[in-house]
């Protein structure tokens, strides 16, 4: 039996606080300190993405968890269809800029709880700017 604290793929250990195996990139989720992986596989994002925690404003107010030079995995009390073209304004801490993106994914998390990520089409090259900067800081 696999332990539920490694990844399934390539059996590397993982800690409570990784999103994705440190050594082939499988998303993993933890629900009451084990892991369960959401994906097999590495990782096929062309961006490395990390874990931020900066706001997006949709309609309403979203945290977003994930965040890459391609697009941002946010926490939403809303279902979206994928393929759905979102202006939204991000904030990361600066002046918000305004981003038209595209809803690729939707997940249910737990009751009335979605995930959503979304893959930017039209962002300013000064926030892809910022998004760099944020990046390095956290590498």
């Amino acid at each position: 039996m696999n332990d539920p604290n490694s990844c399934p793929g390539c059996q590397a250990a993982l800690a409570i606080e990784d999103f994705f195996c440190p050594s082939c990139g499988c998303p993993a989720e933890f629900s009451a300190g084990k892991s369960s992986f959401i994906a097999q596989g590495p990782e096929k994002r062309e961006s490395r993405r990390s874990r931020v925690f900066f706001k997006m404003t949709l309609h309403e107010e979203f945290v977003i968890e994930d965040l890459s030079e391609g697009g941002v995995r946010v926490r939403s009390s809303r279902e979206l269809p994928a393929r759905l073209r979102v202006p939204f304004n991000l904030d990361l801490g600066t002046e918000p800029f305004q981003v038209l993106g595209e809803v690729m994914w939707c997940r249910p998390v737990g009751a009335d709880r979605h995930d959503l990520g979304i893959r930017f089409l039209e962002i300013p090259q000064t926030a892809r700017k910022a998004i760099r900067a944020v990046l390095e800081t956290l590498s």
